[in-house]
């Protein structure tokens, strides 16, 4: 029952933080941006937030996938700030070699979480 409750509290986290970002991005006229930084913020409050009963707890990780999910977080929010600063420089060059290498990095995690799940 607690193991449901701590997954059920975290999860809200990054829908949360999604149409907080997109709530005030499209104030600002760039609902995009807004959407792209909720989510960078909500990787990170995922990885960080561990609510295990009333009180909550801000932890550093423990474990490989929650650092892998804050760098995508801060990703996000780089990307967010860049396209509103840098848009001509960020998409055609960065946001390309990054996207190859997330998918990378998904897939390499992928593999290692089929294999733990093996023994």
């Amino acid at each position: 029952m607690a193991k449901d409750k701590f997954h059920a509290s975290t999860g809200v986290l990054f829908p949360a933080c999604l149409f907080l970002g997109l709530g005030i991005g499209m104030v600002f006229g760039h609902a995009g941006v807004g959407v792209i930084l909720g989510m960078g913020i909500g990787f990170i409050a995922m990885a960080l937030v561990r609510v295990k009963s009333e009180p909550m707890e801000v932890k550093l990780p423990s474990s490989t996938a929650s650092y892998f999910i804050i760098l995508l977080g801060l990703f996000f929010i780089i990307l967010g700030s860049g396209i509103i600063f840098f848009p001509d420089m960020l998409f055609p060059y960065i946001l390309g070699v990054f996207i190859a290498l997330l998918g990378i990095g998904f897939f390499i995690f992928g593999i290692k979480s089929a294999s733990k799940g093996k023994k």
